[in-house]
């Protein structure tokens, strides 16, 4: 009779301690699994925002082009709609050192390109006069470069947000 009661008892510890362990487990991975889920939802937050600042530089860059183009060939275009380029570039190199690590380099060359194409429309408002052509050729090849990074940014960035 004591034998059943032993093999009784190691039954009812051994099946408890096998649903304590299973119980902690269960919580350890759900945990796990809620993090993970998280850590995915910000990270395409992220993404998306990054996404939509580089449009809007690629938008500014396309905008200041037509301007010092318009302007070379003597024709008044303005100085086109204020846009703080500084920290729209800035924010894009932000977000991608802190959740896209490898896209640093794409980010960066968005905003030398466009910090660059944001001197040369600086320097040709506060000189008040038209453009040349040779500023011209620089605002379209620098309208490229913003362009092409862009791009190649956007489209890194969807490959991400579908994880």
């Amino acid at each position: 009779m004591s034998e059943q009661v032993a093999t009784t008892v190691l039954g009812t510890v051994l099946g408890g301690l096998l649903a304590i362990v299973g119980g902690f487990l269960a919580s350890m991975f759900s945990q796990r699994l809620a993090r993970d889920e998280e850590k995915r939802t910000v990270v395409r937050e992220k993404c998306e925002k990054v996404y939509k600042f580089t449009t809007e530089v690629k938008d500014w860059s396309a905008e200041q082009r037509a301007i010092v183009v318009a302007r070379s060939s003597g024709k008044d275009a303005g100085t086109g709609t204020p846009f703080q380029l500084e920290n729209r570039a800035s924010d894009v190199v932000m977000l991608v050192r802190l959740y896209m690590p490898a896209l640093v380099a794409d980010a960066e060359a968005l905003r030398a390109s466009s910090e660059e194409l944001s001197l040369l429309c600086d320097e040709l408002d506060a000189g008040g006069s038209n453009a040349r052509a040779e500023d011209a050729t620089r605002a379209v090849a620098l309208d490229r470069a913003v362009a092409d990074v862009s791009k190649r940014l956007r489209s890194k960035l969807e490959t991400l947000i579908q994880f």
